[in-house]
C-alpha cells in the first residue's frame, strides 16, 4: 500500500463522525429540522432542558428511548438513505416533533 493511500485510509478511520444536536425545551425540539448527508454515519445528541423526562420515538429510525431531565441522549445513526425521518416526544406528541432530512 502506498504511503499516500495509507494516510488517506487512516484519516478516514480516525475521522470523528458527524455530530448534530437537538435541544428539547418547553416540550419542543430546537431546531425542528436537521439536515444530514446521505450515506454517512452520524451522532444525534438530544439534550433535554425540561424539568421532566421525555420518551423519544421514531418509527422511521426504529428508536424508542427515554431522556431524563437535564440529560443528553446520544444516538448513533446511519448511514441513511435520502428521505425524511420523523421523531417525536411520546409525552407531548402534538408539539415535540422534529424531522431529520437526509440528502
Amino acid at each position: 500500500m502506498s504511503t499516500a493511500l495509507a494516510v488517506t485510509v487512516l484519516s478516514l478511520i480516525a475521522a470523528p463522525p458527524l455530530s448534530v444536536e437537538l435541544l428539547l425545551q418547553n416540550h419542543q425540539f430546537h431546531p425542528d429540522r436537521l439536515v444530514v448527508p446521505a450515506g454517512t454515519k452520524f451522532v444525534l445528541q438530544i439534550r433535554n432542558a425540561d424539568d421532566a423526562a421525555e420518551e423519544i420515538e421514531s418509527y422511521a429510525l426504529n428508536r424508542e428511548q427515554k431522556v431524563g431531565s437535564a440529560r443528553t441522549l446520544t444516538l448513533y445513526l446511519g448511514p441513511l438513505t435520502t428521505g425524511l425521518y420523523d421523531l417525536y416526544g411520546e409525552d407531548h406528541p402534538d408539539i415535540a416533533q422534529a424531522t431529520i432530512e437526509v440528502r
